[in-house]
């Protein structure tokens, strides 16, 4: 698992690059967009909704299956080198997108970052202050 906390403050969006299973993910949070305009590579869906903000920390989490081996900082699209064993880390990147392509955004913005086994022990060491 990998747990994300952000502010939920203001309209922002995200875009999280899980170096340990190679998948990128994007969200959004009041009203921005959650993708850019004119995006390259892929297929993008930019909508405005107007989502809710709690005004607190927030908690976003990812099931994941970290892969047996992985990417140096730059990835590499289909085959090429992958060095990093599980033992030796994983990056982990947040980024946004160039605010006139998101023009509604604030820009990514985090709280802490972690990574565990399973959710139930990252909630109870939460709630216990831990």
């Amino acid at each position: 698992m990998l747990w994300v906390e952000y502010p939920e403050d203001t309209s922002r969006s995200f875009f999280l690059h899980n170096g340990g299973c190679e998948t990128v993910s994007g969200f959004a949070t009041g009203q921005a967009c959650g993708d850019v305009a004119v995006g390259r590579y892929v297929n993008h869906n930019p909508e405005s909704l107007k989502y809710p903000l709690s005004g607190k920390m927030e908690r976003w989490a990812e099931l994941f299956f970290l892969h047996d081996r992985f990417c140096e900082l730059k990835r590499h699209r289909g085959t090429g080198p992958r060095p990093r064993l599980p033992e030796d880390g994983f990056w982990f990147q947040v980024s946004n997108g160039p605010s006139p392509l998101d023009p509604l955004s604030a820009g990514a913005a985090v709280g802490k970052v972690r990574s565990g086994i399973c959710a139930e022990n990252y909630s109870n060491r939460n709630e216990n202050g831990g």
